[in-house]
């Protein structure tokens, strides 16, 4: 019997698995292993291609592909199948038995008959079991992070040129036809609503199908597969194509993911996976032997507060606080569910003179810069009447129709699926450390109607408690999932949003109409990146300590600098929020690679904690000489530089 190879393994994966089977009877554990192990040996790895919406076009049916995916949808039942299917040659009446496993189509033999198993003689042992659920590629990803997961131009080249001239052998079941001449389905148009981010180009989903015990994934868990690729044909059921194609009379009833909407989609028949954590999703700590140890991390720092401080409008206290928040993760929960080490941003008080969308423009640019994962949310009033959707949901169809009109009293047009499928995505189904930037300029005066009412509640209640409900109608209670997103929020005024950090912008010159965009060289960028992600995330092996650790020793002077500010003779505006304070001070020595706060960053905490206060205590004193300059009207008027709804999140009059 001949050897395996490292091409059979990527491009025949269904003919090891027979050869496997051959050798011995196997358990589907045992095949799994197989592949592991020679996945693990010699860079094999490395040659599995990336299943991305760029390489569906030339990768083959039945090959090994990865794919790094996001779980959208787990909901589905396992499957059934039958282990092995019997061919029967036409012309010699041989009986031939192929393995069933990773795979769903029965295959095509040619001169061939399948058999059709004898019920009577039923065993249980015929029947294996695999475990589908939905995934999407991981949505937010930024371009910068796509290119780095992929292999390199060179290996993506050879790849391509090998993958063109591969034809599979039809002795496993499999098409003739070169990958190059393959056509592929398009998704069906239902499907489309379990996309977290609509209209996203480099957006692809795919059923994952396990085999053996299930791995029990969660929803928004983020994973690599390494699998067996299939598309499923449309059949065809006229008389002279069914000869030669499998078909069984035996068929278990159709589940919610095996129905025809489903079927357009490709599918992984997985052999090996693992979760990937936030870092191991980020190719500036995942790729190469990058260290936090060989950075400057003060000269990055300061290359990185010169960036950010150009993009909002020269603003150093704006700058070092939109940095820290880049640093901010939730570290665990309190007794009360309180996410501790959570720091949502609320960027505001933007001048006259300046282009509101140029400015959020700019900011979520740098943040696709710098960071992974990157979203916009522009809270345009017709999105969020008609268009948008926050949270995930099942069974939408029933929201969808009974939403009589929009904003302009017109019937909305209904996004009615024609099958089930399952759980539909809202945008704020996201991976962990996903940063999200929600433009509140871009709110226009209007009227929101019951849809865009229950987009912003479910965005505030993400929002204050970080949890994403998952509205599921099995009992009264939704289901809420912790998450950990990045929050930013840029507004005109205060925004309506519970955001426990508020900066309004105070430019250090006069502001020119047009904004600066984020620039940083290369080099800076580069070594940036790896410092965000890995101090953000530590401990990982790029940065193997935990980092902003309050010790001991600095207990007593927080609690005596606390205590003095509580002084009956000090002033409110010299009182500081303990719990802000202790979180900026410990996000300050992350960002300086510290693995302790020292005094320095506790006072300094303190510093930047009395200018933001101070700014807010300006803010609102400008505020209320406007209101008596205009006769006490304070209800909906437009705040400079935009205009603002007159309504707010709880469906209330303005403020």
């Amino acid at each position: 019997m001949s050897p395996i190879t490292s091409t059979d393994v990527v491009f025949k994966p269904l003919g090891v698995v027979e050869q496997i089977l051959k050798e011995a009877q196997s358990s589907t554990e045992t095949i799994c292993s197989r592949f592991q192990q020679a996945l693990a040996t010699e860079g094999l790895l490395k040659q599995v291609p990336f299943l991305t919406t760029e390489s569906a076009k030339t990768l083959c049916n039945g090959q090994l592909v990865r794919f790094r995916c996001m779980v959208q949808d787990n909901s589905f039942n396992p499957e059934e199948f039958l282990r092995e299917v019997v061919y029967r040659d036409t012309a010699t009446g041989a009986e031939t038995r192929v393995s069933m496993l990773f795979r769903d189509a029965v295959p095509h033999r040619d001169g061939c008959t399948l058999v059709q198993p004898d019920m009577r003689s039923f065993d249980a042992s015929w029947v294996g079991t695999k475990h589908p659920v939905y995934c999407v590629s991981i949505p937010a990803e930024t371009e910068w992070a796509r290119q780095g997961l992929d292999v390199n131009n060179s290996q993506e080249e050879d790849l391509a040129a090998r993958v063109s001239n591969v034809t599979l052998d039809d002795k496993m079941g499999e098409s003739k036809t070169p990958a190059s001449e393959q056509t592929h389905p398009v998704l069906h148009e239902s499907l489309h609503a379990k996309f977290p981010i609509p209209k996203d180009p480099h957006a692809i989903a795919a059923l994952i199908k396990t085999y053996g015990d299930d791995p029990q994934f969660r929803l928004n868990d983020v994973i690599e597969v390494v699998g067996v690729l299939e598309h499923v044909p449309e059949p065809d059921m006229t008389e002279a194509s069914t000869e030669g194609h499998g078909h069984l009379d035996f068929e278990l009833p159709l589940d919610t993911i095996e129905q025809p909407a489903f079927g357009t989609m490709p599918r992984i028949h997985v052999v090996s996976h693992r979760m990937l954590s936030v870092s191991e999703a980020n190719p500036a700590v995942s790729n190469g032997d990058a260290k936090v140890a060989n950075v400057d991390v003060g000269a990055i720092r300061e290359a990185l507060l010169d960036a950010l401080k150009q993009i909002l409008l020269g603003d150093e206290l704006a700058a070092e606080y939109l940095l820290l928040h880049l640093y901010s993760k939730i570290q665990y929960r309190g007794p009360d569910e309180t996410p501790i080490g959570y720091l949502p941003l609320n960027i505001c008080n933007l001048p006259n003179a300046i282009d509101s969308s140029s400015f959020v423009e700019n900011l979520s640019n740098a943040l696709s810069s710098l960071v992974a994962r990157s979203h916009r949310i522009s809270l345009m009033l017709n999105e969020l009447n008609c268009e948008m959707w926050m949270v995930p949901e099942k069974n939408r169809e029933a929201v969808e129709n009974s939403e009589p009109a929009g904003s302009d009293g017109q019937q909305v047009e209904a996004r009615t699926p024609a099958v089930d499928i399952g759980l539909a995505a809202g945008q704020l189904q996201l991976a962990d450390g996903t940063c999200v930037l929600v433009d509140e300029t871009a709110l226009q005066d209007g009227t929101l109607n019951a849809r865009g009412l229950t987009n912003l509640r479910q965005l505030k209640e993400v929002l204050e408690t970080a949890k994403l409900p998952y509205l599921i109608p099995y009992g009264s209670d939704n289901l809420r999932k912790d998450v950990d997103y990045g929050f930013i929020i840029v507004s005109h005024g205060k925004s309506m949003f519970p955001v426990p950090c508020t900066v309004p912008l105070s430019p250090s010159a006069s502001p020119s109409t047009t904004t600066i965009p984020f620039t940083l060289p290369e080099s800076a960028l580069t070594q940036a990146r790896l410092l965000l992600a890995a101090l953000r995330n530590a401990p990982t092996p790029a940065a193997p300590h935990e980092y902003g650790v309050i010790p001991d020793t600095l207990t007593d002077i927080i609690m005596r600098d606390y205590a003095a500010s509580r002084a009956p003779d000090v002033p409110a505006p010299a009182q500081f929020d303990l719990v802000l304070r202790l979180e900026v001070s410990k996000l300050i020595a992350r960002s300086m690679a510290k693995m302790q706060v020292d005094e320095a960053c506790w006072v300094r905490a303190g510093e930047l904690e009395r200018g933001r206060c101070g700014r807010i205590g300006e803010m609102k004193r400008e505020f209320e000489g406007r209101k008596k300059e205009r006769g006490g009207e304070g209800v909906g008027e437009k705040k400079r530089g935009g205009p603002v709804a007159s309504v707010d999140v709880d469906g209330k009059p303005g403020r």
